[in-house]
């Protein structure tokens, strides 16, 4: 390994970077070589030889490979690498070695090297570190699952996942009793580099007082490393002996594509005296899969999503019939990360995870296609949720709908499903049959961490011959989903709380699809945008400028009218055309009288001012003269007319921020709320202002004069610039009130 060269080799540190792909090696390994000069000077020649670490007199191991256009093998079987050409002038060399096929236990080896820059610099037998002979599996050869539940037991995630490459997570264990041993492979889906996986072994379904063993990526070395861990609580530290009951000889792993895979084995006992952080695996545990972010000092951040855990307890000393199956406990949170995939999904935000959804209802239907397996949850944050429901509607408009219920019942503290319907009248009655259609074998419910949940199987169809059977629908067919959620008192439904959120198509419950968004209902959207324009905006301009601007602006003409009779003429018959229009819109969308205490209230009240803002008009357009002795008679009543109707526009308002379908924000009501103060205060403004400056009897719009004759002082009718200036600043103000809500409502 000397080159003939006349003058002797350096003696200055060796300037090449000497990287090797992997330290382990056994039977179908293949180990990538790279030498790269430190300062990028050209490398002009290289020799190579795999030697024991022990004894480098002795055999040569293995088999190079490499490009030809630049390497050619020597000694006998290729068992060293050499440069083809006379100079090869790379700043960067790439080769590859093998173990021999039989025999390839040769201990401890490694790399001899020695490397020309030019003829008279060179570098001769630099040594690569120990590279160690490991009986398990090369890190880069994919995981089988074809002899699980044989040879081996898999825990896969998805379960139904046919290779590694299409599993989240894969962990295999296969017992070796007699040597008192268990061989171990994990892999994980990655997204980056730097990243973590690791099984840990628990006592129970909650993170805390967990023995783990951790498959990472080494920061600093960017090696694939194993360690044991221990979760305490929700925080995981490493064992100061973190090869404690690991067999350091058969660990590998390497980060291939988008997975992270380790093969290790673990004793089955340890001494108690080393630790009681390493559990015996004699017993039974619960399995967790986790993984998440390596930092830059190969310290574990938290996992980046809820671990995979097991549905039961497993014993890794033994290979059960079956692959194991993750856990569906839905006390333990329900699964949305294969939403669209594995199982169809409608939730409530769109996109939540289960633990801040409002709702969310999962569906997966039978291979055969005759059943559904659902789960629905509901947050129950207050403590006051005792039941939510899914109906199936054949539109948007709750009645004759098909519905399951979870329900919580506060007598003998217990969960239960039941089948029911919602009548044309808006109520729900239990079905006399209450599990019709129902697997009340495949039934799980509680109520834990703020939720309600259940998970049940429903048949697609039930036998016609029931009575009943037109009150359960075929899902075989598409329906518009209803999710609602509400109290209940000893196990009977009340009304629901809120206005259930529905899909905003018709879905297919035998298919998987992520169905997102609610149903749109854009004349209800009509009905409370035009009142909010004709009572909040038009009204309070109109009802403001006769009465206080009847003298600031009587010189004022347009069209041969008075200004403000003008302005207040155009924005009150806006008002009566909005609020028709409104009443109408509303009846169509409805399609009869609103039900529930609140709708009712709104529905009441919305009657009385359309038929008040229909009479005043007629009323106006049968005044009397000026003078006539029962011109106050029509002032009171057209005056009374007015304001009763625009005071009670405010608790009607106010009563239809809650509705459902008006997907109104919460602050919204702050918006409206702003609106009314700011009325009143220039209400108040105005009055005092005029009643200070002017005269008390101005402000009295009930004495009988007429706006087309108004007897007033000289000084009276002088241009006035202050409630100019406050009702301009009003008007603007106002207007980005009103718009705010407008476009808020549009956009909900």
């Amino acid at each position: 390994m000397i080159p003939q060269h006349v003058v002797p080799p350096q003696t200055s540190p060796f300037p090449m970077e000497l990287t090797l792909s992997s330290y382990i090696y056994n039977e179908g390994t293949t180990i990538d070589i790279t030498l790269k000069h430190k300062n990028n000077t050209p490398i002009a020649g290289v020799f190579a030889q795999m030697r024991r670490a022990n004894s480098p007199n002795t055999t040569l191991y293995g088999s190079f490979e490499g490009d030809n256009d630049n390497f050619r093998t020597a000694c006998n079987e290729s068992r060293a690498i050499t440069h083809s050409k006379r100079l090869i002038s790379l700043n960067e060399i790439k080769f590859t070695w093998k173990p021999p096929q039989d025999n390839a236990d040769s201990g401890p080896l490694q790399l001899w090297i020695s490397i020309v820059q030019d003829f008279t610099t060179f570098w001769v037998q630099q040594k690569s570190n120990v590279i160690n002979y490991s009986n398990a599996l090369p890190p880069t050869q994919e995981i089988s699952l074809a002899d699980c539940s044989t040879t081996k037991d898999c825990f896969k995630v998805p379960e139904n996942c046919g290779k590694e490459a299409d599993c989240d997570y894969l962990l295999t264990w296969r017992p070796d009793n007699q040597r008192g041993l268990i061989n171990f492979e994990i892999s994980a889906k990655i997204p980056t580099d730097q990243f973590w996986t690791a099984v840990g072994f628990s006592k129970d379904l909650d993170m805390g007082e967990d023995s783990v063993i951790d498959c990472l990526v080494n920061a600093s070395t960017s090696l694939v490393e194993v360690q044991a861990s221990w979760n305490e609580g929700r925080t995981n530290e490493v064992l100061n002996n973190k090869l404690l009951g690991l067999i350091p000889d058969s660990i590998s792993g390497a980060r291939v594509n988008d997975r992270l895979r380790c093969r290790f084995q673990r004793q089955i006992t340890i001494a108690r005296s080393d630790t009681n952080k390493i559990y015996d695996l004699n017993t039974e545990y619960y399995v967790f899969l986790g993984k998440g972010i390596v930092l830059q000092d190969s310290t574990k951040m938290q996992h980046s999503q809820i671990p995979e855990k097991s549905a039961s307890k497993l014993l890794m000393t033994t290979i059960r019939n079956g692959t194991t199956r993750p856990t569906s406990d839905p006390s333990q949170g329900i699964d949305t990360r294969r939403c669209g995939s594995e199982k169809g999904c409608y939730r409530y935000p769109e996109g939540c995870e289960e633990s801040v959804c409002h709702y969310l209802l999962t569906w997966k239907p039978s291979d055969n296609k005759e059943k559904i397996e659902f789960e629905i949850s509901a947050d129950d944050s207050d403590s006051k949720t005792d039941w939510t429901s899914v109906a199936f509607s054949e539109d948007t408009i709750m009645g004759d709908d098909s519905v399951i219920d979870c329900l919580y019942n506060s007598d003998d503290v217990s969960i239960n499903i039941q089948a029911s319907w919602n009548r044309r009248v808006k109520d729900n009655e239990v079905l006399n049959n209450k599990l019709l259609g129902l697997d009340q074998d495949t039934f799980f419910g509680s109520r834990v961490n703020g939720r309600l949940r259940c998970r049940f199987t429903r048949s697609v169809k039930v036998a016609n011959d029931d009575p009943e059977a037109s009150r359960v629908f075929d899902l075989s067919e598409q329906y518009y989903v209803f999710i609602g959620k509400g109290s209940a008192v000893r196990g009977i439904k009340m009304k629901h709380t809120s206005i259930p959120v529905i899909s905003p198509r018709k879905v297919p419950l035998t298919e998987i699809g992520d169905v997102s968004g609610l149903a749109k209902f854009p004349l209800v959207k009509a009905h409370g945008i035009l009142m909010i324009v004709a009572w909040s905006f038009f009204a309070n301009i109109g009802l403001l400028l006769p009465r206080y601007f009847k003298l600031c602006w009587n010189k004022y003409q347009l069209f041969n009218e008075k200004i403000w009779f003008q302005i207040h003429r155009m924005c009150m018959i806006t008002v009566v055309l909005c609020t028709i229009t409104a009443f109408i819109v509303i009846f169509v969308e409805v399609k009869g009288f609103s039900q529930g205490s609140k709708p009712i209230i709104h529905a009441i009240i919305g009657i009385i001012v359309t038929v008040l803002c229909v009479l005043n008009p007629i009323m106006a357009v049968f005044r009397p003269p000026p003078k006539h002795p029962k011109r106050p008679i029509f002032n009171w009543l057209h005056f009374l007319a007015g304001q009763i109707a625009h005071i009670l526009t405010v608790p009607m308002i106010y009563l239809a921020f809650p509705f459902g379908k008006v997907y109104a924000p919460s602050w919204l009501k702050w918006v409206y709320t702003a609106i009314i103060i700011q009325h009143i205060f220039v209400e108040v403004l105005l009055f005092l202002y005029k009643y200070v400056k002017i005269s008390p009897n101005s402000v009295n719009p009930l004495n009988g004069k007429d706006s087309d004759n108004q007897v007033v002082a000289e000084e009276e009718t002088k241009p006035d610039n202050v409630p100019t200036a406050i009702i301009m600043t009003y008007f603007f103000i106002l207007l980005a009130l009103v718009t705010t809500i407008v476009i808020t409502l549009g956009r909900a």
